[in-house]
């Protein structure tokens, strides 16, 4: 998932965040089954971005992630 998240005045903060974040739900990466008795929603995943949790972003900042896709890249060419 590529997300943008726009603050006033300043260049987006730019995230490039895998599917298999959500494998491990936690503060920022929601999984919700709606399985509780009365639920008929169908089971859903989300993202919950706040100032508490933004630091969990963090890990998948666009820069980064490109780069270590690279270096995998070069390594498993490499090997």
């Amino acid at each position: 998932m590529a997300l943008l998240i726009f603050k006033e005045g300043k260049m987006p903060d730019f995230f490039l965040i895998p599917s298999e974040a959500w494998k491990v739900p936690n503060d920022i990466f929601v999984d919700r089954d709606y399985d509780k008795p009365g639920q008929t929603s169908k089971p859903e995943y989300g993202i919950n971005i706040s100032n508490k949790n933004y630091d969990i972003l963090e890990i998948f900042n666009f820069e980064d992630t490109i780069k270590d896709f690279l270096l995998a890249q070069a390594e498993s060419e490499g090997a």
